[in-house]
């Protein structure tokens, strides 16, 4: 779990969380791949699992959300989880 989803459990993602992330990714030279899911998954976190709320704040389809949720193997996005997926959010996340 990265350093910004352990601190936006339970808290407001802001826009200091934001420029936390970009950071972290800017640093640690990750792909926009690899930014857009750990985005995508910190803001799930927040709203404790609620897709629907998620692609809300996300300004994206919710069916959008779904199949970006399936592609990063997220448990509950309507196919089979992955280990690293589990190991990816925190267990009372609720996805």
């Amino acid at each position: 779990m990265s350093d910004l989803m352990r601190m936006a459990v339970g808290e407001p993602i802001t826009d200091a969380h934001e420029r936390e992330l970009v950071q972290d990714a800017w640093q640690q030279r990750w792909s926009l791949a690899r930014l857009e899911r750990e985005y995508i998954l910190v803001v799930l976190n927040e709203m404790a699992g609620h897709r629907g709320r998620t692609a809300e704040i996300l300004g994206i389809d919710r069916r959008t959300l779904y199949r970006k949720l399936r592609e990063f193997g997220v448990k509950g996005a309507r196919r089979a989880r992955t280990d690293e997926a589990e190991s990816a959010l925190p267990e009372h996340a609720g996805v």
